[in-house]
């Protein structure tokens, strides 16, 4: 690991955050710790495949334990663009009350790959599984805490 992430962890640390150091290429770190949490929460990328299925993994071993199991995962802003190019808007909006809109965007569609995935999963693995989706807005500026 390169001493910036672990700063970075270690500033996590600091704040009373349990850290896992590992990579989205290890799949059996990442569903070790979908499978042992409550709550797995995503935010490292949009687009990897891979790491989507190693959590997808961890909590179906999870739920066979008779648990419960929760997964976030941000998505991208870019999910939701359209073609408009800046003329004029799509005159779609996407609502939460309304995941027709959401569901009717391509298999094309940014991030859309990974995010099927989940959709899926969500739809296989029953109640006791809580998967979502969280599209957040894209952000600029400097974090006065972290300066970054």
């Amino acid at each position: 690991m390169s001493i910036q992430k672990q700063a970075a962890a270690e500033n996590l640390e600091k704040l009373g955050v349990r850290t896992i150091r590992g990579s989205l290429s290890d799949s059996e770190i990442i569903t070790r710790q979908a499978c042992l949490n409550d709550i797995t929460i995503q935010t490292a990328t949009a687009d990897d495949l891979v790491s989507v299925e190693a959590v997808i993994e961890g909590i179906t071993q999870r739920l066979q334990s008779g648990q419960n199991a929760i997964f976030i995962h941000t998505s991208g802003a870019s999910f939701l663009a359209d073609d408009s190019k800046g003329s004029f808007p799509a005159g779609v909006f996407y609502e939460d009350d309304k995941p027709e809109n959401i569901d009717a965007k391509s298999d094309e569609a940014p991030h859309r790959k990974i995010d099927l995935a989940i959709v899926n999963a969500n739809e296989s693995l029953g109640p006791k599984a809580k998967l979502a989706i969280l599209n957040p807005p894209l952000i600029y500026g400097i974090s006065s805490r972290e300066k970054r």
